[in-house]
């Protein structure tokens, strides 16, 4: 009976310390807890601040990207830079962003195209188009040169006070045992004789326009006399050149036809 009564009185001692035990535990928390030591720790768990969102301090460096105008490919290749940076090529004119790493390689940059602006036809002309082209295709007259109003041919390009000029200007006439004039490269001549000379027809005459020559003996070595072709035709008699040392005589002509051109000498103008 006194140990029935020991073994008791034990069970009641050890069921008393168990459930003091008991009573620190809490109850089934239903996951897994992490350890706080291992918060904002390597290979841990982030935490949150007061305002409920993650620290810099957890943060990576945050990629932004840069912008650099480089002048050509071994510049962009010397960047120090970062996947997500630009570079601005002066001389392609061309944007390229850098996609991978190493800066280094220019297969980590990638160009950044952009849609094409170019004119595929203006009026019906592709290619390069100058402005002439351009006005004659939109049926907008040109200028006309000195060589166009001299030809007398066209009858489309307009008139400058310029041009009027350029095509008035003298035009020197090759000195030839028979001197040559082409009524096409201008309406105003000038030669110097020397030796005795023809006078030859002018070619490409236009009935009406009238044109002139002045004509020079040397200032030494002279002076020599003019002949004229059958197709120029005085006005009277057949005048002669002035003998005087660099004397400077103007002939007017005036065709007729294209084969009978008519014409004036005024003699004796000072050189």
């Amino acid at each position: 009976m006194a140990l029935a009564t020991q073994i008791s009185a034990a069970f009641r001692k050890v069921n008393t310390a168990l459930a003091a035990i008991w009573a620190d535990k809490q109850d089934v928390l239903g996951y897994v807890p992490e350890d706080v030591a291992a918060k904002n720790q390597p290979n841990g768990y982030p935490g949150l601040t007061g305002d409920g969102v993650l620290s810099t301090a957890v943060l990576p460096a945050l990629a932004l990207t840069a912008t650099f105008e480089v002048a050509d490919e071994a510049a962009m290749l010397a960047l120090v830079a970062q996947p997500g940076d630009v570079a601005i090529r002066q001389d392609q004119n061309r944007t390229y962003i850098m996609a991978a790493e190493p800066a280094s390689e220019l297969a980590s940059w990638k160009w950044l195209k952009t849609p094409t602006d170019l004119v595929l036809a203006v009026a019906g002309l592709t290619g390069t188009i100058t402005a002439a082209a351009l006005k004659t295709a939109i049926g907008m007259p040109i200028k006309a040169t000195a060589a166009v109003l001299r030809a007398l041919t066209n009858d489309a390009d307009y008139l400058t006070a310029k041009s009027v000029a350029d095509a008035a200007a003298l035009v020197p006439l090759v000195d030839a045992p028979t001197i040559a004039i082409d009524l096409a490269l201008g309406s105003n001549f000038e030669v110097t004789l020397g030796g005795n000379r023809t006078l030859g027809a002018p070619a490409n005459a236009k009935p009406g326009v009238p044109f002139s020559v002045l004509i020079k003996q040397p200032a030494t070595g002279g002076p020599f006399n003019l002949a004229y072709h059958p197709n120029l035709m005085p006005f009277g008699v057949t005048p002669s050149v002035s003998t005087t040392p660099g004397a400077v005589d103007l002939l007017t002509g005036f065709p007729e036809t294209v084969a009978k051109i008519r014409f004036t000498l005024v003699r004796g103008g000072a050189a």
